[in-house]
């Protein structure tokens, strides 16, 4: 009774249930429908796409430097030192890439005469973990404390560090090679750099296993310091 007082002057037809809408049939019809229904999320979704291309496209296009070293210093240093010495670096190295040029990137990780500078300490232990790096130059306070860390001594840096197969008055026991006595420590701005620096260069071991080839190839540019043999032209 209460119900048909309700539906009292109400239309049966409007009474009847809304019939279930049939699925497009034909191709416009379920692109218009899809459309209709997914349209941001297709937008979202390109934009997406498109910005991944980009950024693959850029990190495929960057001119990677044929040489990666870690200079650690006290004291920053500003990019016209930096790229002196990079241009030195690279008359001793070799077109790695094969891009028609020697090129020689130096990351300067100053860490403050008592390594205080925890930042650049945990940048100088990212490299050393990720292996991405063969070749480093330290001041000789920088360079013991680091092999105290990582064998327990100075003495067993060897562990570390290959040792060049050249001769050298500078060549130290434990595989580095000090540029005190080598004339190329006084040229130009060079001579701003500390008086003494230790580079070596260090096993294809640990997190650098499968880095031999770059190993070797850093071995190669640090022996051609060594005995002053250049092999390129820099082009920085």
């Amino acid at each position: 009774m209460a119900r048909e007082m309700l539906l009292a002057g109400v239309d049966p037809e409007e009474l009847k249930p809304t019939p279930k809408a049939e699925p497009p049939k034909t191709p416009k019809g379920k692109w218009e429908n899809f459309w209709y229904h997914y349209k941001w999320h297709t937008l979202g979704g390109l934009f997406a796409l498109v910005a991944a291309i980009i950024l693959i496209a850029q990190a495929a296009s960057v001119d990677r430097a044929d040489y990666m070293v870690l200079l650690v210093t006290d004291a920053a240093y500003d990019d016209f030192h930096l790229t002196t010495l990079e241009n030195k670096l690279a008359s001793y190295g070799e077109d790695v890439d094969g891009d028609g040029k020697v090129e020689v990137e130096i990351l300067n990780t100053y860490l403050g005469k008592n390594g205080s500078n925890m930042t650049n300490a945990q940048v100088m232990q990212t490299h050393l973990w990720a292996g991405d790096v063969a070749l480093f130059i330290w001041e000789p306070h920088h360079y013991e404390q680091l092999m105290t860390n990582l064998v327990g001594s100075t003495e067993s840096g060897a562990q570390f560090l290959q040792t060049p197969s050249v001769k050298s008055d500078g060549l130290r026991e434990d595989g580095t090679w000090d540029w005190a006595t080598n004339a190329c420590r006084t040229e130009g701005v060079l001579k701003d750099f500390p008086e003494h620096l230790y580079f070596g260069v260090r096993h294809a071991t640990g997190t650098a296993k499968n880095s031999a080839e770059m190993c070797e190839q850093n071995m190669k540019l640090l022996e051609n310091l060594i005995t002053d043999t250049r092999t390129a032209v820099p082009t920085k």
